[in-house]
């Protein structure tokens, strides 16, 4: 595992102020609070089986540990048969083991296990799911990049409801402005690829359009070790690749390389763009993300870090209220 130069830990952040900029730090506050919201909102217990179980599958190192009360870590390599686990357990461990391994592989039967298994709160544990995601995956990253806990000296503030301490977070990584708005929108749409998200393929940035993106460069994206990109964007799409796929270990070199042709505050942002593009798995999870997909490709802007649609009429797609 690549291990760069130690770099000192952000301050403590107790308020994002709204301005046109938001620093990496501010952005991560925000993470911050929903990672801590998130664990309000569901039963402690069944937060503490997902959590170490999707860490493992993740292959990443994970400080967090449950009250002891709920600690049943030892027993769930047997959760599927074992009888510590009810049907809850069951439920949410199977959706929490495809959530983490292959979003897109969802299926009805799980969706239909976590409503029997939760009732009115089933629509929380995917919420929940994406929120424990982010955070492990985050802590890798950071770790490999920066050879930090980004989280280690934040405080995420007051609680607040889950959905709107999505809404924050995902308004707030979309107003970083380290990086250029095509390597963001490459970046955007290898992970719309990996989730296989129907809705977040057939829509384009207009400034990614506005610096040179087109349907031909994009084809490429999937293969882009081979795809003729230039090292800045190959290697941009590296590390989401890694971010998505390998977390606990980025391949050799990587990170080396990406300290050569990035700055930190553009590897930050990377980083947090791939975990904020991949709410998309709550709606892939949901089976949702193909509602108000049309026939043609949608162009978007991003303005004060919103979503506003720029090309209209009959057949674009419109992911308002989707995501």
């Amino acid at each position: 595992m690549d291990r760069t130069r130690r770099r000192d830990a952000p301050r403590a952040v107790h308020a994002v102020t709204m301005t046109d900029h938001v620093t990496s730090t501010e952005a991560l506050t925000r993470t911050a609070a929903v990672f801590a919201s998130a664990a309000d909102a569901l039963d402690p217990a069944l937060y503490a089986l997902a959590r170490p179980r999707m860490a493992h599958l993740l292959g990443v190192d994970d400080a967090w540990r449950p009250a002891e009360r709920h600690d049943r870590r030892a027993h769930l390599p047997a959760w599927p048969t074992s009888e510590l686990f009810d049907r809850a357990d069951r439920a949410v461990l199977t959706m929490a083991e495809q959530f983490v391994l292959d979003v897109s592989e969802v299926d009805d039967e799980q969706r239909a296990m976590i409503r029997a298994a939760m009732g009115p709160d089933a629509p929380v544990l995917v919420n929940v799911l994406y929120a424990i995601d982010v955070e492990l995956r985050l802590r890798a990253a950071y770790a490999q990049l920066f050879g930090i806990d980004p989280f280690e000296r934040i405080d995420p503030g007051p609680l607040a409801p889950l959905p709107d301490a999505l809404n924050l977070m995902t308004r707030d990584i979309a107003r970083l402005d380290a990086l250029d708005p095509l390597t963001t929108e490459l970046v955007r749409l290898r992970g719309a690829r990996i989730h296989n998200c129907r809705m977040c393929q057939a829509l384009r940035h207009a400034d990614a359009l506005a610096a040179g993106g087109d349907e031909e460069m994009f084809a490429r994206i999937d293969d882009h070790a081979s795809g003729g990109f230039d090292e800045r964007h190959e290697l941009a799409l590296a590390l989401t690749d890694a971010v998505l796929m390998s977390p606990g270990e980025f391949p050799s070199g990587l990170a080396s390389r990406l300290h050569e042709h990035f700055g930190d505050d553009e590897l930050a942002e990377i980083v947090l763009d791939v975990e904020r593009n991949a709410r998309n798995k709550i709606a892939v999870a949901n089976a949702t993300d193909g509602d108000g997909v049309g026939e043609g490709l949608t162009v978007y802007a991003t303005p004060g870090g919103g979503f506003e649609l720029v090309s209209t009429g009959p057949g674009v797609s419109d992911p308002r209220g989707r995501f």
